[in-house]
């Protein structure tokens, strides 16, 4: 069984952990995980998230999520679940209630200066 857990660290930095302990899972399996990590955290006001299918094992992510108090969560992967949570391509960045970036992790090419940093 996969394991889902929602990790909230300070200033409510949220990071989904998503494992498949089995090989062969299929993206809508992954996309669904993503659906009941998002339904199962109470502080998050709004959440807007596309999936988009991309072959039996991968797919594209795209949300936007709001809290209660004004931050916001953004999320981008394309990930190949075959074997496990692969995440090719990501980005990841939190802003807080005043609209000011707490950080950005980023693997895409054309953001080589901030590739896989915390930017603060």
């Amino acid at each position: 069984m996969p394991d889902l857990r929602l990790v909230s660290t300070r200033k409510h930095q949220l990071r989904p952990l998503v494992e498949a302990r089995i090989s062969g899972l299929r993206i809508e399996t992954y996309f669904q995980q993503i659906e009941k990590i998002i339904d199962a955290c109470l502080v998050i006001q709004l959440s807007n998230v596309t999936y988009e299918k991309r072959g039996t094992y991968e797919g594209f992510i795209r949300e936007k999520l709001c809290f209660a108090d004004g931050s916001a969560f953004y999320l981008h992967e394309f990930v190949d679940v075959e074997m496990t949570p692969d995440r090719l391509m990501y980005a990841y960045q939190f802003i807080d209630p005043s609209q000011k970036l707490v950080f950005r992790y980023d693997n895409t090419g054309h953001h080589k200066k901030f590739r896989s940093r915390q930017i603060v």
